[in-house]
């Protein structure tokens, strides 16, 4: 993400000001989303670990796989 983030938007000939700047704005935008990435993994690790959950979870996840896949298959 970073990689294309930096080729779109900070221009080549951009100075180590602007690359840090880049660098910041990328990290203040990130540390939010794994933050809430992270609390969410943690909390979904205790409903987990009741085994009827953990079914349920992979069935649920298992459809969504399938559904997701609706649009690729609707074109031909």
């Amino acid at each position: 993400m970073a990689i294309s983030g930096y080729s779109t938007y900070v221009p080549a000939s951009s100075g180590l000001l602007v690359v840090a700047g880049a660098a910041l704005l990328f990290a203040l935008i990130n540390l939010p989303c794994v933050s809430v990435w992270a609390l969410f993994g943690a909390s979904l690790r205790n409903l987990l670990r009741v085994r009827r959950n953990l079914i349920a979870f992979n069935y649920g996840m298992a459809a969504l796989l399938v559904i997701s896949l609706y649009p690729l298959f609707r074109a031909f």
